[in-house]
């Protein structure tokens, strides 16, 4: 009871502080006197450039609207461009060589682990190295930018194309696994009653690595965010 007490709090943390993170940033990024101007604030804060002159004249026009439907209507509107659009080159491409690190990982660790133990793929590579990965890429990107959004903006290509690499590496290995030892990708249990069959093997391994990879990974990347843009780190610039 103990130990699963334990291990619950050890998961449950991570996602515990993430939230408080992201109310925190969003306590800072959203001002103004009402919803429609808090939203606009939020959704445009910590963009640089181009992008920051973009958040400037929305929340500008905003301002400008008297009519509360309006004003809503064009708060959603700003709000869901920013979210959309601006992302830029640099997460896509930094979200690109993490894949390829990830699925050389995965790869290795599934064929070692063939010809040993046969004990899986969970802790290879859903724990330890991924959190690294995804917070540190989050932390470095928000540092240098000083901006909580450009470090979830790395942070979240980074896992998600991380994610993919994963189960583009796991539909192969798992029909391997199976064939050569009979057993599943994901934990190296035999299957249980039903249709053992390659093609449950691929399935068991794509639903419990996509479930287990976002559970013990997604807090990471927004915890190494706020690190990066807000704790205080005695460089020139503002909060984002």
């Amino acid at each position: 009871m103990k130990a699963a007490v334990a291990a619950g709090l050890v998961l449950l943390t991570p996602w515990l502080l993430a939230a408080a993170a992201i109310v925190s940033h969003s306590a800072r990024a959203a001002t103004g006197p009402d919803l429609p101007a808090r939203l606009a604030s939020w959704s445009t804060a910590g963009r640089r450039g181009a992008r920051a002159d973009w958040g400037a004249a929305m929340r500008a026009e905003l301002a400008s609207i008297d009519d509360p439907r309006e004003r809503r209507r064009f708060a959603l509107g700003c709000a869901w461009a920013a979210v959309r659009t601006g992302w830029g080159r640099g997460p896509l491409l930094v979200g690109a060589a993490s894949a390829v690190l990830v699925a050389l990982l995965t790869f290795t660790a599934s064929r070692l682990m063939l010809a040993g133990d046969r004990t899986g793929l969970l802790a290879a590579v859903l724990v330890g190295a991924p959190q690294l990965l995804f917070g540190g890429v989050a932390l470095t990107a928000a540092r240098r930018a000083r901006s909580f959004r450009t470090g979830i903006e790395y942070g979240a290509a980074v896992l998600l194309a991380s994610l993919l690499a994963i189960l583009t590496v796991a539909i192969p290995e798992s029909i391997r696994w199976y064939d050569e030892a009979g057993v599943w990708l994901l934990d190296g249990d035999s299957p249980a009653s039903g249709i053992p069959n390659a093609q449950a093997a691929v399935q068991d391994a794509l639903g419990g690595l996509t479930f287990f990879f976002l559970l013990f990974t997604t807090p990471w990347p927004v915890l190494g965010a706020y690190l990066g843009g807000h704790l205080p780190q005695g460089l020139p610039g503002t909060r984002g």
